[in-house]
Order: structure tokens, then sequence, then C-alpha cells
């Protein structure tokens, strides 16, 4: 590695920082998928668990909506588990995830009957954070 004009030692933007704990699943499911989908906005984080079962229904799915607390990156809070409105087996609700500014937008499969027969075909649920504390 050629470090020709490198200034050493490297100074870390103290901002920044990772949290050492991570986030824990709030309701530890083995097999659920919590963390294989992702999504981060300002304060808020939202984490899939696109196999947890809902009541009966397997494989339907959620989302868990975290926030920052006092603007510490090791701080996080469970704010809202969301459960899809629309709940069907392997809906997978959570296995893709957007957040921005005014909007989480969450995909999920639901049953369809195309031709006289189920088929399941994919939808984006869109929610709306409250602007007084995060939740949708």
């Amino acid at each position: 590695m050629d470090t020709t004009g490198a200034k050493f030692p490297v100074t870390i933007d103290p901002v920044i920082s990772l949290a050492t704990e991570g986030i824990n699943h709030p309701e530890p499911v083995p097999g659920d998928g919590f963390g294989v989908t992702v999504a981060a906005y300002d304060n808020l984080i939202a984490i899939g668990a696109p196999k947890n079962q809902v009541g009966p229904v397997a494989n339907a799915g959620v989302v868990y909506l975290f926030i920052r607390e006092d603007n510490c990156a090791e701080e996080w809070s469970l704010l809202q588990k969301i459960e899809s409105p629309s709940p069907y087996n392997n809906g997978q609700f959570g296995r893709t995830l957007s957040l921005g500014d005014g909007a989480l937008a969450v995909s999920a499969h639901r049953l369809a009957l195309v031709n006289g027969g189920d088929v399941l075909e994919d939808v984006v649920h869109v929610f709306q954070p409250s602007p007084t504390n995060g939740a949708v």
C-alpha cells in the first residue's frame, strides 16, 4: 500500500458512530427473517421480519419501526410493530423496505384471483409516519 502523501494519524469524524450493541429483535422468533431488510432515515429505522407468523398466518411478515433516542446512535427504542393490512400465507410483508421523508414503503405478496386460480402478486403498502413521534 502506497502511503505517500498520507497524513497520520488519521482523524475520524466524531459525529459518526456505530451502535455497539446493535438493535435486538423485540420478539425473538427463530427463522422469522428479522433484519433481512433494513431501511433508515433520520432518527428512524425500519427492520423487516418477512417470515414472522401473524396469528394463524404463516410467513405473513411484520416490520418493526425503531426510533433513535436523543440522537444517540447507541440507543434505539421500538416505536411500533407494523403488521400487514392484508396478511396472507407466505405474504412476506416487509421483504423489501424503503424509508424516506414522509413515507415508509413496505412490499409484500398478496393473493389475487387470476384466470380462476389463486396467485400471489406483489404489492407495496405506503405508510406515512406521524410528524410528532414517527409512528405510522
